[in-house]
């Protein structure tokens, strides 16, 4: 008897204290995370969209970054995250078709900080947000690859 209360305690304790979980695993974020880029950068360029598309993604190469994502179809490209000192990374282009001879470029550079509170799980981020100076420094590589005026 003495042995189970003991027991009991101690288990009260480690589920008080955060150390063991429940029976359900938390789940982690889908990759990519869904994100809305109305508030991206646009750049429009004079080429058709699988000319585009081609360009960007290897634009995006030359600059070292890893695809997740290069869907020609839906006129999307994502980046893997890339793990930064408080967070993660990662830069996604949606292509829209103008025209035969126009594309438009929504790019932005998203980046997410780790969630440190102390209800906060090993996986757990903040609301993503889009990073203004890393977008401004891939805009720029695109302009310059794609010879955007």
């Amino acid at each position: 008897m003495h042995k189970r209360a003991l027991f009991t305690v101690l288990q009260v304790f480690l589920v008080w204290s955060g150390v063991v979980f429940s029976a359900e695993a938390r789940p982690v974020p889908a990759t990519p995370m869904p994100f809305n880029l109305k508030d991206a950068t646009i750049l429009s360029v004079q080429m058709s969209e699988s000319q585009a598309f081609d360009n960007v993604l290897n634009s995006l190469k030359r600059q070292g970054y890893s695809i997740e994502i290069a869907d020609k179809d839906g006129g999307q490209i994502a980046t893997s995250f890339t793990r930064e000192k408080k967070g993660r990374a990662r830069v996604e282009v949606v292509l829209i078709r103008d025209s035969d001879t126009q594309t438009t470029l929504r790019i932005a550079a998203i980046s997410q900080a780790k969630d440190y509170s102390f209800t906060a799980g090993p996986y757990d981020y903040k609301t993503p947000v889009i990073d203004a100076g890393t977008t401004g420094d891939v805009v720029a590589k695109f302009k310059e690859d794609l010879k955007v005026p």
